[in-house]
């Protein structure tokens, strides 16, 4: 039987990140939040609020942290970022790959190298 909901054609799961197929960003974009939200706030947090970056003072400036110098605490904290871009890029079909992900995850603010 196939399905009438032409959004997400394989229905909705709470295992698996609402695929994106480029058409329905905002109704996605709701789909996605609370997906994200249910699995930890603080994941959620991490793309609406900034995505956690350590830092250090270095003088009058503060740089970013060298990551053999994080406390267990950053690298729990950077751990949500990281959560984050998999879940975001899981969403996203084969041909979305490339622009898609960066377009998304620049959406969302959370800056990918």
């Amino acid at each position: 039987m196939t399905s009438s909901n032409y959004l997400f054609p394989e229905g909705n799961s709470i295992n698996r990140p609402p695929f994106f197929n480029g058409v329905g960003y905002h109704y996605w974009k709701t789909c996605k939040q609370i997906f994200i939200e249910a699995i930890d706030l603080n994941i959620w947090e991490a793309i609406e609020i900034r995505p956690y970056i350590p830092t250090m003072a270095a003088g009058n400036t503060t740089i970013q942290k060298p990551r053999d110098q994080w406390s267990e605490e950053e690298k729990r904290l950077v751990q949500y970022n990281l959560k984050a871009k998999n879940i975001i890029t899981s969403a996203l079909g084969m041909d979305a790959l490339g622009y898609q992900i960066v377009k998304v995850l620049k959406i969302c603010g959370i800056p990918y190298r």
